[in-house]
């Protein structure tokens, strides 16, 4: 045996070019790819709608009436009294008429499937599939040189190498397709397929326990935010974070399940990575987990809100010159801080964070991901089974669907110490005064509370009172600043600061997200 023959089906011609296989071995069945075309292989007609549109004449198609097919988006028309092939019908319908596309799919996937070398552009690549942690498949694309690829299988494999013009990222859970108009897709096949049944509730009870664990009162926004996932994996969504500062929450074990459902779409990655400048890790994957992530950074807060809203991406790989691509990234924090692993800006409506509560030791499950794998294809049916999701906003479901207690603790967190300082300030002075209100101006405030504080100027002082307190100035009027009649009266147009209004922010302010902030879990229903 050569060489080159170790990566062929010995059954198959491996002389034969993809044309002629495709019309010598392939159906009509199978041209039409699905569409309603009917044949009726006694009489040699074609039937479309009822309706007699071709016959078979020497092994072609002739079109005898004009007719349309069209599904999302193909559209084709079939022009009366010309011959058509199997692999043309082909080539129109799956690859709108990109014969290089359809020629480098039959060569790979029915001629030499096993080749793991492609050439994209002038660079060749080899496949790789790497393990992770746990036990999934990662496709890999490492350069390959031409030298060592003669050298291991001889001149012959170039013939038969594929060659693209360039990548693509094309994520697609259900229709999924490795070329795209003659580009290599970075996104990988879905490793499951959803079974052909109706499934109920109770036949995935510990996929519906974790989501419902995980998401809480939020069970019906986690339920269409993983049918997003699957149907939807072009579309944007939010940044979901699950915090808690306790171990043994589940955050690791919802993240291990969507590695095994997403497979080499799934990429765990350490802060590290992502503060780092290369992302060959995760430039085409679909679902991004962070796990146990601290940063205070703001140049990682900027980029991860880069990556949830952009269009696209510049790869960054060693020894690989800067390459644009289409990024489809959707990214999952887990941290074991809850409202200091991230610096939010109040107007920031990114970022969707959950607290999980523990799971109680008695409860738990050791064989949670066994039964969550063996769950998965009747999920992905009940997924299907859910309502149509309609696209509303840029990240598909609205900021009043997600936004929670949690999101507003870690907001108020993230508030800078000027703000955090003045309601200190700001509530001593109720606490020691009987008034309901006070006036002051930026000034007034600098000169009783931040007199030697050089970092706490006065236009800084305005900036935090109007982006942080939301607070206006009333019309200008003479007033006493805090109320104290020892000094002068000024004139100006000072805040007006209330003890009802500051107690209500306050309060906020100090809150704390604890377990009766939680919705009530059910014993029964924790699974692991």
């Amino acid at each position: 045996m050569s060489k080159l023959e170790e990566y062929y089906d010995p059954q198959k011609d491996i002389e034969m070019n993809p044309v002629d296989y495709y019309n010598i071995y392939e159906t009509w069945e199978s041209a039409f790819n699905g569409f309603e075309v009917e044949f009726d292989a006694e009489k040699g007609e074609f039937l479309f709608e009822k309706k007699i549109v071709g016959i078979l004449e020497n092994g072609m198609m002739l079109c005898k009436e004009k007719f349309l097919l069209e599904r999302k988006k193909t559209k084709q028309i079939f022009t009366p009294n010309k011959y058509y092939t199997k692999f043309m019908i082909y080539t129109l319908l799956k690859h709108k008429n990109n014969f290089h596309a359809a020629a480098t799919t039959i060569l790979t996937k029915k001629l030499g499937a096993n080749i793991p070398y492609i050439r994209v552009a002038i660079n060749y690549y080899k496949i790789l599939y790497k393990p992770n942690k746990y036990g999934i498949l990662n496709k890999i694309l490492k350069l390959w040189r031409k030298s060592d690829i003669t050298d291991d299988h001889g001149p012959a494999i170039f013939n038969k190498i594929p060659k693209f013009d360039d990548f693509i990222v094309r994520p697609d859970n259900v229709n999924y397709s490795s070329i795209v108009n003659g580009f290599y897709n970075l996104y990988s096949e879905f490793p499951h397929k959803a079974v052909d049944f109706e499934v109920s509730e109770d036949m995935i009870p510990v996929s519906l326990q974790v989501l419902r664990h995980i998401f809480g009162e939020q069970y019906n926004q986690g339920l269409k935010y993983m049918k997003i996932l699957y149907e939807m994996p072009w579309e944007r969504t939010y940044v979901l974070c699950l915090v808690s500062t306790e171990g043994g929450t589940g955050k690791t074990t919802f993240l291990k399940w969507l590695n095994y459902i997403f497979g080499a779409n799934f990429s765990l990655l350490d802060i590290q990575t992502l503060e780092g400048d290369f992302n060959g890790s995760y430039k085409d994957k679909n679902i991004i987990g962070i796990d146990e992530s601290v940063s205070e950074k703001t140049r990682v807060v900027d980029k991860v809100k880069n990556l949830t809203t952009s269009d696209s991406i510049l790869c960054n790989e060693k020894n690989i010159n800067h390459y644009t691509l289409e990024f489809y990234g959707k990214i999952i924090f887990c941290s074991n801080k809850e409202t200091d692993f991230i610096k939010v800006e109040q107007q920031e409506e990114r970022f969707w964070v959950r607290k999980i509560p523990k799971v109680p030791a008695k409860y738990k499950n050791n064989d949670i991901i066994s039964d969550l794998i063996k769950e998965i294809p009747m999920f992905l049916k009940y997924l299907e089974q859910q309502p149509e999701i309609i696209r509303e906003t840029r990240f598909v479901m609205t900021y009043e669907e997600i936004k929670n207690e949690s999101i507003d603790a870690l907001k108020k967190e993230s508030k800078n110490w000027l703000y955090k300082e003045l309601m200190e300030f700001i509530a001593g002075y109720f606490e020691t005064s009987e008034h309901s209100e006070f006036m002051a101006r930026p000034q007034d405030i600098k000169e009783r509370f931040f007199k030697t504080n050089n970092n706490a100027q006065i236009a800084y002082i305005r900036k935090v009172l109007n982006n942080d307190f939301n607070k206006k100035t009333i019309e200008q009027c003479r007033f006493y600043p805090f109320n104290n009649m020892n000094d002068s009266s000024v004139n100006g147009t000072p805040y007006l600061f209330k003890r009802s209004e500051f107690t209500d922010m306050g309060s906020e302010f100090d809150s704390v997200i604890d377990d009766t902030q939680q919705p009530e879990i059910k014993q029964q229903d924790i699974p692991f």
